[in-house]
């Protein structure tokens, strides 16, 4: 317990992407798989009290304006609600546990962090919107064209408050 292995480049980026999978084939089905997989980022951590804050504050970031993209119709979920499912935020909390870890080089790279954000961020919705999880409410293209720009500010801004605050016992001050 509190080894640092799940701060390992590898085993850190290799856990998001299952959970991706996971969340975007079977949605809140396998929530438990999602919820343990997260429980062992924590405990194989080692500041875990630091790394949950640091997830909670960046997923409730992403999560909000995705409920606010869900709101103005731009995601639309198979069961018609106003709002994302659970699965989007556990989405959120997985990727949020990558960003001091396997995404952490970003954090003195913010301007190939808003250009990865803007493909990749995006990318990942386009992708995901072919499994059927939702859809999109509007033109393909301009989905896109949104995303690139909010992935654009999203990703720095996610990745610069989750080297901030909350801080580790271990970091320096200026």
């Amino acid at each position: 317990m509190f080894s640092g292995l799940s701060q390992n480049f590898w085993i850190n980026l290799i856990g998001f992407q299952l959970v991706w999978w996971i969340c975007v084939l079977f949605g809140n089905t396998w929530l438990l798989a999602v919820c343990v997989l997260l429980g062992c980022h924590l405990l194989f951590h080692r500041e875990p009290i630091v790394e949950t804050s640091t997830i909670l504050i960046c997923a409730i970031i992403g999560f909000c304006i995705d409920a606010l993209l869900t709101l103005k119709g731009m995601f639309i979920f198979p069961n018609d609600s106003s709002l994302p499912p659970i699965w989007l935020f556990a989405l959120w909390m997985s990727f949020s546990a990558t960003l001091r870890q396997s995404l952490g080089f970003f954090s003195k790279h913010y301007l190939l962090a808003a250009i990865l954000g803007a493909f990749g961020g995006s990318g990942a919705y386009l992708t995901a919107e072919n499994f059927g999880q939702f859809s999109f409410g509007m033109p393909f293209w301009y989905s896109g064209f949104l995303l690139a720009l909010i992935w654009a500010a999203l990703f720095p801004l996610l990745i610069w408050v989750s080297h901030r605050y909350p801080r580790s016992r271990h970091a320096k001050t200026a």
